[in-house]
């Protein structure tokens, strides 16, 4: 489960259980235990769901109440990387008391380890999209400079903009002082 930076919902990347497709769950990032985990960046861990009120059944989706009747224990662990919270693992078991102190330990270990890949992955992409931001001006600058004339120029940067880009169309608009346009 991650947190939509846009809406400040929780949503869903990924699940084990049949009838849940990436994205299908979104629920309000402080709702819920998986919004108690996030919020505290502490780990929430209930015995028995039917016991705290924070519990969302069905993983606050209407479409699946198959969820609600096999969840009687929950464990939340919030994904942290160097104090931004990017999710949270949340694991569920069909019986009262499903997590051991080992199966907590095992599960947190996995939740750490998964946090730092996410963040390494998150810093790979932001560095391959600088990557491309670069040779895309480059390409850009290459094509001012090759330039005789402002005609060439822009037909140039449009060109090289909208294949850099994959854009169906691309255009540049100059304003006319003389005409006001």
């Amino acid at each position: 489960l991650f947190v939509d930076p846009y809406t400040d919902e929780i949503v869903n990347r990924a699940s084990t259980a049949p009838a849940v497709e990436q994205g299908d769950v979104r629920i309000n990032a402080t709702q819920g235990l998986v919004g108690a985990a996030i919020t505290s960046q502490q780990t929430v861990s209930i015995a028995d769901v039917e016991k705290d009120d924070r519990y969302i059944p069905g993983l606050g989706a209407e479409p699946f109440p198959e969820a609600q009747k096999r969840t009687r224990a929950e464990t939340v662990f919030p994904l942290v990387v160097d104090g931004n919270v990017l999710g949270a693992l949340d694991a569920q078991s069909d019986r009262v008391g499903g997590f051991t102190p080992r199966e907590k330990r095992v599960l947190e270990a996995l939740a750490i380890e998964t946090a730092n890949a996410i963040d390494k992955l998150s810093q790979f992409e932001m560095q391959r999209e600088r990557a491309w931001i670069t040779v895309t001006q480059l390409q850009v600058s290459q094509a001012i400079s090759e330039s005789s004339s402002l005609q060439m120029m822009t037909e140039a940067v449009a060109h090289v903009t909208g294949t850099m880009m994959g854009l169906a169309q691309c255009g540049i608009v100059l304003w006319d002082e003389e005409r006001g346009v």
